[in-house]
């Protein structure tokens, strides 16, 4: 992998920094091009602020010097990751090449809601169609129905089934039914989407193939992108959350006692931003408070209880 040269389209590279490599683990930090005039474009940090090569590899540099060697390569599928270890914070940090991952594979946004939950489901369904998500790549999953039932209502896939597993039963009706997706997109049905919200997500690095791509860096709300063989693979162990307590889903969530069948994924990394700012309390479904949390890296706002254990800021 080599910067381009002069008089070439400037290529973009995700950057971040590794941070596990059994069952590779990826923080992403940002998206870089590299300058004609030595310097970096796009992510922005004194530590990489120029760029060059020694020896024949490739560097980056602050004002007071080289602060990154690339000195390995690692094969992931058909890409090559370059890593190398910061030598000012002792990170190790990695580069590869950016494609969106709307250009490479098909994403389905699912939906995870329940019978009692109407009011919030006529509320969101509008937002993804607003933010440009075509009906045919919406499916709602409505837990604690009385019958197994697929109808398609406006172009829009409604999947009622029996189980109840919270926000995981849309993922095992995504692990569990043939799919004309590489990728699903989990929502909670209490989450409002903002107008660039399938633009941010369809535009995530897709060059590796990621298992799990998670909006917040912590897994909160396990609100993300999902790999269907990644979730066809865990399917016995979806399936067997049928029925678990609210306080168990939770400690699946944050993998408390390495309960989170996330932390089963081969290949893992976040959003190109995960800030999370609490907004305060609010009143979205005219019923008891709840507290906001905005998710800036795909303009999502997650709307939550007030004893919610996971999230309180």
């Amino acid at each position: 992998m080599k910067p381009q040269t002069p008089g070439q389209p400037r290529q973009e590279f995700v950057f971040g920094r590794v941070l596990r490599r059994m069952n590779l683990e990826l923080q992403v930090l940002g998206k870089l091009q590299f300058a004609d005039d030595g310097t970096v474009q796009g992510y922005r940090h004194p530590n990489e602020e120029f760029w060059s090569t020694a020896d024949g590899q490739l560097c980056f540099a602050s004002p007071r010097g080289i602060t990154t060697r690339f000195d390995e390569r690692l094969q992931i599928g058909n890409v090559e990751v370059m890593t190398g270890r910061c030598l000012v914070a002792g990170y190790e940090h990695f580069l590869y090449p950016y494609v969106p991952l709307a250009s490479v594979c098909r994403i389905q946004y699912a939906v995870s809601s329940h019978v009692n939950y109407r009011t919030a489901r006529d509320g969101l369904l509008p937002q993804l169609r607003a933010a440009g998500i075509p009906p045919e790549a919406i499916r709602v999953t409505i837990a604690g129905a009385p019958r197994r039932e697929i109808r398609t209502v406006d172009g829009i896939t409604f999947s009622e089934m029996p189980e109840n597993a919270f926000e995981y039963t849309a993922l095992i009706d995504a692990a569990t039914r043939d799919l004309a997706a590489d990728y699903v997109f989990l929502l909670h049905d209490t989450c409002h989407a903002g107008p660039r919200f399938r633009q941010l997500v369809e535009n995530q690095p897709g060059t590796l193939p990621i298992d799990y791509i998670s909006v917040l860096a912590t897994g909160w709300f396990n609100i993300g992108l999902y790999s269907r063989q990644f979730l066809q693979l865990h399917r016995d162990y979806l399936k067997s959350l049928n029925g678990i307590s609210k306080k168990a889903a939770i400690e699946i969530e944050l993998n408390h006692h390495e309960m989170g069948f996330k932390r089963r994924a081969g290949l893992t990394s976040n959003f190109l931003c995960s800030k999370r700012p609490t907004t305060g309390i609010h009143h979205p479904y005219g019923d008891l408070p709840r507290r906001g949390m905005y998710l800036e890296g795909a303009d999502l706002h997650k709307f939550y209880g007030m004893n919610h254990a996971v999230a309180r800021p």
